[in-house]
């Protein structure tokens, strides 16, 4: 069977940023690259390139870039006749997306990054041609239902969320909820498995158990990329202890999640130190999962040992 040319194909900036994370099916198939020539160098050893006119369609000279880009374009096909088209987008790519569906070859979409909520013109347009077509966001699919979305080019597609509510002798049944509905709205993707405690609510759309001992407790925590708590130190600072990125979610009195508001305090004081996400709004939990994602956060020390040498001098100094 004879081996597949591909043709790679974006324009300047983070578009061509993104076709570049597929540097390794490149150099596995024979590949050309199309981008726009700016004033930054952007040849790729081994990769044979070809470069089109940069194009925004504010400008004066739009059109007639437009116009060389298609001729461009047609020159390129003709002499390369590639298999495959793969692009990430915008303007400067659609005359040889459009040839590639004119002279039946396969056409690979992957919609921007950087759209979240919203599409780009040149995805409204490719979703009616492409024959795979991907979105990089989970709430992408409301606006392409038939896309394929296995998570973003820039990470992992699927992260384990643990749910850890304590021991607490209270109900946490908003955080639940909302959680539950968000997996079944399809934001939340991730696999999610939740210690829930004393809350009465049980979820139809995770795995929970009401508690763990301590084996099981730390196992479903190392699993964990993400942890999910309420606003409690104990929750928190274990997390922490083990690395992990954590959303805490305060438990509020007018809910019936506590005696009082403290966790408030708490929740804001980790989020000031940049140790966590804190999360007011349980219907903003997905939206708290993709930053957390693509959010550094500070190292977690402890300073138990000042602490107890302060004691150890106390206790030794005699006084009283």
């Amino acid at each position: 069977m004879k081996k597949q040319k591909l043709c790679f194909v974006a324009s300047s900036g983070g578009h061509f940023e993104q076709i570049m994370m597929l540097k390794p099916l490149m150099e596995k198939y024979e590949s050309i690259l199309i981008t726009e020539k700016t004033i930054y160098r952007t040849d790729v050893p081994n990769i044979k390139m070809y470069y089109l006119h940069q194009v925004n369609r504010k400008e004066v000279f739009f059109p007639i870039k437009m116009v060389a880009n298609t001729f461009k374009s047609i020159y390129i096909f003709i002499l390369e006749h590639p298999d495959v088209i793969i692009t990430t987008g915008v303007l400067a790519v659609i005359p040889i997306c459009l040839l590639a569906k004119l002279f039946r070859r396969k056409l690979i979409y992957i919609e921007s990054f950087a759209k979240v909520y919203s599409p780009t013109k040149t995805g409204k347009l490719m979703y009616k041609y492409a024959d795979q077509f991907y979105v990089q966001w989970p709430q992408m699919k409301a606006i392409y239902p038939k896309a394929i979305y296995l998570g973003g080019i820039y990470y992992r597609s699927m992260d384990m969320i643990f749910i850890t509510l304590g021991s607490q002798k209270f109900q946490f049944n908003r955080l639940l909820k909302a959680i539950d509905r968000q997996v079944d709205e399809k934001k939340i993707s991730d696999e999610v498995f939740a210690q829930i405690g004393f809350s009465d609510y049980r979820p139809q759309h995770y795995k929970f158990e009401s508690f763990l001992n301590r084996e099981e407790f730390s196992e479903w925590m190392e699993k964990a990329d993400i942890v999910i708590t309420h606003g409690g130190t104990g929750a928190i600072v274990g997390a922490l202890k083990k690395g992990k990125k954590v959303i805490a979610v305060p438990r509020l009195k007018k809910y019936g999640e506590h005696v009082d508001d403290h966790q408030l305090q708490l929740v804001e004081q980790f989020k000031d130190l940049n140790l966590i996400c804190e999360c007011s709004n349980c219907d903003e939990i997905w939206e708290k999962i993709i930053l957390v994602k693509r959010q550094n956060y500070n190292t977690y020390q402890s300073n138990t040992k000042t602490i107890i040498e302060s004691i150890e001098t106390f206790i030794e100094s005699g006084r009283i």
